[in-house]
């Protein structure tokens, strides 16, 4: 009767476990011929700028979806890991705040990555903080396809300071440019970012 038993448990996990592992083994296959079939469009060089491509549109794809995301969700204040601007050239990504290692103000921090296959310049302009006009000097060269990390620095004795507890939002617009040409590739309207207090 035992041995009836134990055969009768064996043979039920032995149908139950079949088909699970036949869809695992069918899903690893079309994953294989998938790859397989990507591998033959190109090879060496080719092949890695074509990833790099692919990499730059799935990026792109998900700062959209952020983007959307956050609007869905009716959030106000921009925190770290936001996309504050996108275009065909450029993401601007904002980066969170961080005080000075000297102890003589902050840093508003940023990772702009460029879409082009070209190097750009990449500027804020119309800047403002909490509504009062200011400059901030931010500009940054990138090579095609990369991204860097870039700040706004926020001194104790400038006239545009604005310490850290009181800093409500910050304005601008981004403006790109082709850094061999000049030309403007692209300005922004402007660009907010609300901070949380």
């Amino acid at each position: 009767m035992r041995r009836y038993v134990y055969a009768l448990a064996a043979a039920t996990i032995m149908s139950v476990a079949m088909p699970v592992m036949a869809e695992e083994t069918s899903t690893e296959e079309e994953t294989s011929i998938e790859v397989d079939s990507t591998e033959e469009s190109g090879t060496g060089e080719d092949r890695a700028s074509e990833i790099e491509k692919l990499i730059q549109q799935l990026e792109k794809q998900i700062a959209e979806l952020k983007a959307e995301l956050k609007t869905l969700r009716g959030e106000d204040a921009t925190v770290e890991g936001d996309i504050v601007y996108q275009d065909d050239s450029v993401i601007v990504t904002y980066n969170g705040l961080k005080e000075n290692e000297y102890g003589d103000g902050y840093t508003i921090n940023f990772i702009i990555e460029n879409l082009t296959d070209k190097k750009i310049n990449v500027g804020y302009d119309d800047e403002s903080i909490n509504g009062f006009m200011c400059y901030t000097g931010f500009y940054a060269d990138i090579v095609a396809g990369k991204k860097t990390k870039e700040v706004i620095d926020m001194y104790e004795d400038s006239d545009d300071y604005c310490p850290m507890e009181e800093l409500e939002s910050l304005e601008f617009c981004v403006v790109v440019s082709d850094a061999d040409t000049y030309d403007e590739i692209s300005t922004s309207d402007p660009v907010v970012i609300n901070f949380a207090n």
